[in-house]
């Protein structure tokens, strides 16, 4: 499995798979000796890297991890490759240009009007219907350009969370 960590804004490749004598573990494509193990649950660890030995404490937290290593403290981000390649989609600013793309509801709420046609072009951000959630009317754009291939939903349907509204290829 690969992973993407960042720690104190330096950003390294860890690759982690199974060996004939425990987890092999790549940094950056170079293979690293570690051996980690928990010493006291749920967040002491001792940690061997090339023969030297560290005492680590986890800690979760909502960015990522603080980890302290011996004395010092460090700020750690983990992502996946698939969690990496999601964050660079939203910094693009939306989802892929090539196939389908499900629009869905991002929240309960009752139809007020759709806006488009089955087979109508449009462009990036137009609105494609309008959503009634808790007395407010929220317009809900198109993520990318294509063409609206169906339309799910009806005026004065009620939708949940996450149904699909609009299909666009």
């Amino acid at each position: 499995m690969r992973y993407h960590i960042g720690v104190d804004g330096q950003q390294y490749e860890v690759e982690i798979a199974d060996g004939d004598q425990g987890a092999r573990v790549k940094v950056d494509h170079q293979e690293v000796g570690v051996d980690l193990k928990l010493v006291n649950a749920p967040s002491l660890y001792s940690l061997l890297v090339s023969d030297h030995s560290h005492e680590l404490l986890v800690e979760e937290r909502e960015w990522g991890y603080a980890v302290f290593i011996d004395t010092e403290l460090y700020e750690v981000r983990v992502q996946t490759d698939r969690a990496l390649r999601l964050e660079r989609v939203k910094e693009r600013g939306g989802a892929p240009s090539a196939g389908e793309t499900l629009i869905k509801a991002p929240m309960p709420g009752m139809v007020v009007a759709v806006e488009v046609e089955p087979g109508a072009v449009v462009a990036r951000g137009k609105g494609l219907v309008i959503l009634e959630a808790m007395k407010m009317e929220n317009e809900i754009r198109a993520p990318r350009a294509g063409t609206v291939k169906r339309i799910a939903v009806t005026a004065g349907q009620t939708v949940s969370n996450s149904d699909v509204l609009v299909v666009i290829e």
